[in-house]
């Protein structure tokens, strides 16, 4: 074999080593993903005066597992009472307020949220937790009541 045909083979060799080393773009490192925040579990409410005030404690879970909560969502579904209970309608859930989470980061330290509420429907109330990143944690319990006429 002449020398210029093989000296064209070890540089064909080499191009393709290192075009098939060196194809790909590196992307910055990621840190590795957390869990959502962990749920709020223990929402209770007080009716007065056709107001609810809703009251939870914030979750605390293991921070090297859990993204820590920075808000709180405050869902709410509002139907209205045509004929006694309203037991098969489905929940639209609408989001009532966010509340950030800044004053709360002691263990065990308490949100509330109020609302005013009409008379002659159902309500559902619901909480999720939001972690800086947005992710979004599982539902809270649910508060269901009807506010009659």
């Amino acid at each position: 074999m002449p020398i210029i045909a093989r000296k064209f083979q070890w540089v064909v060799l080499l191009f393709l080593s290192v075009f098939l080393w060196h194809c790909g773009i590196k992307a910055p490192p990621k840190p590795p993903r957390q869990k959502p925040p962990p749920a709020v579990n223990d929402l209770q409410f007080t009716i007065s005066n056709n107001a609810i005030d809703l009251r939870w404690t914030v979750p605390h879970g293991d921070r090297q597992k859990f993204s820590p909560p920075a808000a709180f969502i405050v869902y709410r579904s509002k139907i209205a009472l045509v004929d006694g209970n309203c037991g098969n309608c489905p929940l639209d859930f609408q989001p009532a307020a966010k509340l950030s989470v800044a004053k709360a980061r002691a263990k065990d330290s308490q949100m509330a949220y109020a609302d005013k509420l009409e008379k002659g429907y159902q309500y559902v109330f619901k909480v999720i937790c939001v972690s800086d990143q947005g992710r979004e944690s599982a539902d809270s319990n649910l508060i269901k009541f009807e506010h009659g006429y």
